[in-house]
């Protein structure tokens, strides 16, 4: 989906894409600018870096493609669970549609949730490989993987805390939550190091 196309249908009155796809977009955004970072770094860089860096930049290049699969991904998941909606309320299947939907829904923003967390532990490793001059877009990279993190997290919460079996529900929310927990973590950390050398 072109950009502007994407932003038309997420500003519009449909279902999808909502925040799971806003929050895959703006995570491929982040990613970008890491891998930028690091390829105009590599211009420049001891021969001890490149090898380390021509092993992130990959990475990086991965995630961004996921993440841009992921907005479609996200839409395609969310699907079952608004056909169940729809279903008459007489429809003797209809609560466990609904349930089958939650969980569905739910499984994208968690795979969303693990490619960010992944994408601020390659934020890291670009921070102590980029130039100083490109530091401040690795700082920026990794607020946005961060904020991705934050909205992939809540759009698990909003599926798992409908769903009527415990077992589901702590499942996803206790790896949702270890993952926002450590994930924040680690990306205030690389923020913090950017500022020092914004000193």
């Amino acid at each position: 989906m072109e950009s502007e196309q994407f932003l038309e249908s997420l500003a519009s009155d449909a279902a999808a894409p909502g925040g799971g796809g806003g929050s895959a977009y703006t995570a491929a955004i982040g990613v970008s600018l890491s891998e930028m970072a690091l390829n105009i770094s590599l211009k420049t860089a001891k021969a001890d870096d490149v090898e380390l860096m021509n092993e992130v930049i990959p990475q990086l290049a991965y995630l961004r493609k996921k993440f841009y699969q992921m907005i479609d991904a996200d839409a395609e998941a969310f699907l079952p669970l608004s056909q169940a909606y729809k279903l008459p309320k007489t429809d003797p299947l209809r609560d466990d549609k609904i349930q089958a939907g939650l969980v569905s829904a739910a499984k994208a923003p968690l795979e969303l949730m693990r490619l960010s967390y992944h994408a601020i532990r390659q934020h890291k490793k670009a921070l102590t490989l980029s130039s100083k001059m490109m530091v401040s877009d690795v700082g920026t990279g990794v607020i946005i993987s961060l904020s991705a993190l934050k909205g992939a997290h809540i759009n698990v919460l909003v599926n798992s805390r409908l769903m009527t079996s415990d077992g589901y529900r702590k499942t996803f929310e206790d790896e949702a939550n270890h993952l926002l927990e450590d994930g924040s973590k680690i990306a205030d950390y690389v923020y913090s190091e950017v500022l020092k050398l914004m000193r």
